[in-house]
């Protein structure tokens, strides 16, 4: 799953206006986006992660500390192989790949 926080205040907390035009069409057919309410009035949307998240997935990884990436994966993880990567974002649920 990818998590989305908007910093904007939420009259309605997974409305259409929400998601933003970029992912508008992702979400339209098979996701289903998970909004929650948080305090301070923001909204942060859960959803299912797709191929266009690659970039943004594997910039998170390099972006962990040594120590977070070691606890997160049990092991040294700099980056995922290219194949692990492309096997991620289309999974079609837990240990489903397209």
């Amino acid at each position: 799953m990818i998590m989305m926080q908007g910093a904007q205040t939420i009259g309605h907390c997974g409305s259409a206006a929400t998601f933003g035009n970029a992912h508008a069409s992702l979400l339209a057919g098979r996701f289903r986006p998970l909004p929650i309410l948080l305090p301070g009035n923001e909204c942060l949307i859960v959803r299912a992660i797709v191929p266009q998240d690659s970039e943004r997935l594997q910039d998170y990884v390099r972006g962990l500390s040594g120590e977070s990436r070691r606890n997160r994966f049990l092991g040294a993880l700099s980056e995922f192989a290219p194949a692990r990567l492309e096997e991620l974002v289309r999974m079609r649920g837990p240990r489903k790949p397209c």
